[in-house]
């Protein structure tokens, strides 16, 4: 039976702008990771040490304990050598991701099926 959700996971480096590379540090255990806009899972990548960034990226990190439901999901989108004059808002959703990957599909369907594949 799952028990309570554990104490989800912060940033110690604050989303943003940076000019060059960046390495972004985790407070946390049982922290796990995604640099792909996916959700993490307990079957992807551990936090062992900072993550390092280089170009710009958005990180989800959550807590997974085993025997506990995971913590909320913690997303930062960090920019790396990029200038704006404009306030921006960085959207990431698992959403968009799945559309893109079903769109893939529909694009090999349809060579398949056009008699060109």
């Amino acid at each position: 039976m799952l028990q309570r959700i554990p104490t989800e996971p912060a940033f110690n480096t604050a989303p943003g702008f940076y000019a060059g590379s960046v390495d972004v540090s985790v407070t946390g255990t049982n922290v796990y990771y995604t640099t792909d806009g996916d959700w993490p899972e307990a079957s992807g990548i551990a936090y062992t040490s900072p993550i390092t960034v280089g170009i710009s990226k958005v990180v989800k990190i959550a807590t997974i304990e085993p025997g506990k439901l995971p913590s909320r999901t913690v997303t930062g989108s960090f920019f790396i050598n990029e200038t704006t004059l404009l306030p921006v808002v960085s959207i990431s959703s698992h959403f968009v991701i799945c559309l893109m990957k079903v769109h893939r599909v529909l694009q090999h369907m349809m060579v398949l099926t056009d008699g060109t594949g």
